[in-house]
């Protein structure tokens, strides 16, 4: 009889180890296909920076910048770029869509104190770029009229963004050029457009046909 159940202990002992082993790799054979299902792989990007950037707008609207483009503010007020095909507003040189500043308000005069808002461009190479520029079509309304007072801006970062430095500031109502050479040579170069002050529902800024690079 003790012969007997040692054989029984041993035979069970040999096929709970069959199970635990079994359900292993059930666990293991189902576990793969269904994590690949429920996570499809990730599209390949490119870390590959443009040596140039030409931007027209051509197809953005309200749901936000593209092309690697982004845009920021800063404060309570909840007015930032945006993008329009209102013709009566569009820069001199535009044909479609544009980039604009315009604050909140019942008529044209009215508007939004307080705003400080960024369109920012995706990172370029300039590395080899002897004389860069950042170009593009404007239409500005400039005021330092008190608490009215706007500014508007080109700035540079040469390092992702954590400092600025003004390339020009001013208001223009054509095409601007505005050479970059503190930019010469390097990589990961930001330029940003940045506006300050009251924006009016008329809109304080409109910017197309950003070009930023060596013609």
């Amino acid at each position: 009889m003790k012969q007997h159940r040692s054989v029984q202990r041993r035979i069970w002992s040999a096929l709970s180890g069959l199970a635990v082993t079994a359900s292993v790799l059930t666990v293991s054979t189902l576990a793969g296909p269904t994590a690949a299902s429920a996570a499809p792989p990730a599209k390949e990007t490119s870390s590959v920076q443009p040596t140039s950037v030409y931007t027209e707008f051509t197809g953005w609207d309200a749901s936000g910048p593209q092309e690697g483009w982004t845009v920021s503010r800063k404060g309570s007020q909840n007015v930032e770029w945006g993008f329009s095909a209102t013709r009566e507003i569009a820069p001199t040189g535009s044909e479609g869509i544009f980039a604009d500043v315009a604050g909140a308000g019942m008529s044209w005069t009215s508007g939004t104190f307080g705003v400080d808002t960024s369109l920012v461009s995706p990172a370029v190479d300039l590395t080899g770029q002897e004389s860069p520029t950042v170009e593009f079509d404007s239409f500005s309304y400039t005021t330092t009229d008190g608490t009215y007072a706007t500014s508007h801006s080109v700035e540079l970062s040469l390092d992702g963004g954590r400092s600025w430095s003004t390339a020009w500031a001013g208001d223009a109502n054509q095409h601007v050029t505005v050479p970059i050479p503190q930019a010469a040579g390097h990589a990961g170069v930001l330029v940003r457009f940045h506006f300050t002050g009251f924006a009016q529902v008329w809109p304080s800024w409109t910017l197309d046909n950003v070009f930023i690079g060596t013609r």
